[in-house]
């Protein structure tokens, strides 16, 4: 049996408890690898640069740069998953137009929201490699 190619991530978050869900989640899906997590945007856009990876779940509001400056400055942009304390941030942002932009997640975040960003994002996934 051929064993699959876990999908890489980066989460990006100043909140360590935000992190530390992330990391639980992603651990609970057999498709993901989570490779590292950041608390600002400094070690954000390192991180990123060096293991470019496949998914990135990005805070909006970071200390130093944004989370939408840190998307401005990368050569190469993952499929993003926003992060975010705002309610329905979907609907308050001007990114519904940004091709890299997978889906919203508003804090606290949980099981079925993570599940189904999580399966948009391999979706514009393969829409991307086509």
């Amino acid at each position: 049996m051929k064993t699959m190619n876990k999908i890489t991530c980066i989460t990006v978050d100043d909140d360590p408890f935000v992190l530390m869900v992330l990391k639980d989640l992603i651990s609970s899906d057999e498709r993901l690898e989570l490779i590292d997590e950041c608390e600002d945007s400094i070690s954000a856009t390192l991180s990123i640069s060096k293991g470019k990876p496949s998914i990135l779940f990005l805070d909006v509001m970071l200390p130093g740069l944004n989370g939408l400056e840190v998307l401005d400055i990368l050569d190469e942009k993952p499929i993003i998953i926003i992060i975010s304390g705002i309610k329905n941030i979907k609907e308050q942002t001007t990114l519904q137009n940004n091709p890299y932009i997978a889906d919203y997640l508003s804090k606290p975040i949980e099981l079925e929201p993570f599940k189904s960003a999580v399966n948009l994002a391999i979706e514009k996934m393969s829409e991307k490699t086509k």
